[in-house]
């Protein structure tokens, strides 16, 4: 599993604040990876959101000769699909997440 570590040169906020994000986006990447087996995840490649201040992470996942693109925020929120991103896909991706415990709660709260 290879992570994307380059961060954009705009993103000024705290070293601490960076790392979280690509913490929770290697959380992600690893649930993917272990959870879809029907598509190769590839070129996994981290983009800086000046307006929510933190770093996303694209992914390109491909079956046969069709590739499909997602961006997911570090508490697994979907910012983008690529046109025609297949709904099963999407679903499993969204059931990958939904058990992630550092994606649902507050930092120092607790459900």
């Amino acid at each position: 599993m290879q992570y994307p570590m380059d961060l954009h040169p705009r993103d000024t906020r705290p070293p601490h604040d960076q790392d979280d994000n690509l913490i929770h986006l290697n959380i992600i990447q690893d649930v993917l990876e272990e959870s879809i087996g029907c598509y190769a995840l590839q070129n996994p490649e981290n983009i800086y959101d000046e307006e929510f201040q933190q770093v996303l992470r694209f992914f390109e996942f491909s079956r046969g000769l069709k590739t499909h693109q997602i961006v997911l925020a570090p508490d697994g929120f979907i910012r983008w699909m690529s046109p025609k991103f297949p709904g099963a896909l999407v679903r499993v991706i969204r059931n990958a997440l939904l058990g992630l415990e550092v994606l649902q709660e507050p930092a120092g709260v607790s459900l």
